[in-house]
């Protein structure tokens, strides 16, 4: 699971801006439980489950300044669908995820629908939200 998080992370930090999307439907979305009020939240937004996790099957993403315990961001996806989010909490602000010495992460993560796995990383349907319309959901940090 470690590798597969890892490699997850390290995708959230290829690109540099944020894909524009003309469309009417919107996610809001809730990060909570955040328990270091420093660095920021990287998130990508997933829309297939055939690479769930790769950098090549990121559909968005945003990095949001932590300034509480809780903060929002908003996405506009192309259609609706299901969708998946993955998220770090970057507290050092140095653009990757830190680990310990036998490889676990040191920096808060959580996935969308807050799926409980322990030894593996989650699958694009544990993580899976519907999106009709305009939509708000809350992930919270783990």
């Amino acid at each position: 699971m470690i590798n597969l998080i890892y490699i997850f992370l390290m995708s959230i930090f290829a690109g540099n801006a944020c894909t524009t999307i003309d469309s009417d439907i919107t996610l809001e979305v809730t990060i909570s439980g955040i328990k270091k009020e420093v660095g920021e939240i990287r998130i990508a937004l997933y829309d297939k489950d055939n690479e769930f996790l790769s950098e090549k099957d990121i559909n968005d993403y945003r990095v949001v300044p932590v300034d509480g315990t809780s903060v929002k961001c908003k996405f506009q996806v192309k259609e609706a669908g299901n969708y998946a989010m993955a998220l770090v909490h970057d507290i050092n602000s140095n653009g990757t995820m830190d680990f310990n010495l036998v490889g676990w992460p040191k920096e808060p993560y959580a996935f969308s629908n807050n799926p409980g796995v322990w030894l593996r990383a989650p699958t694009f349907e544990e993580c899976a939200i519907k999106v009709n319309g305009n939509e708000s959901i809350v992930i919270n940090m783990k």
